[in-house]
């Protein structure tokens, strides 16, 4: 059976805007912020993503990786840039894709 594939594109707005509303000088940019979430959620390593998330999102962050914990995911591809900004919200936009 073919494994599913999910874009990234759609899984990082969320991240996005999730991850980037809560970073502080002391955490890593936007970019760097989604990115780190979505290696610990392939990595499904929930301490780093925890760790990644604001305190808002962490039950999200643990949903979305019980979700993937029936599967094996890869990342390919991925390619992670800001796009813009919505108030003080940075956006990010991510190509690539998850394979499960």
């Amino acid at each position: 059976m073919k494994g599913s594939i999910i874009p990234v594109a759609v899984l990082t707005l969320l991240f996005s805007l999730a991850l980037a509303g809560c970073s502080s000088s002391s955490q890593p940019g936007p970019v760097e912020a989604v990115e780190l979430y979505q290696d610990a959620l392939v990595a499904g390593d929930i301490d780093l993503l925890v760790n990644a998330s604001c305190a808002e999102w962490e039950a999200q962050a643990r949903l979305e990786l019980d979700s993937f914990t029936a599967v094996t995911i890869q990342l390919e591809d991925r390619a992670c840039q800001e796009a813009g900004e919505d108030g003080d919200i940075t956006l990010v936009s991510c190509t690539g894709i998850i394979k499960a």
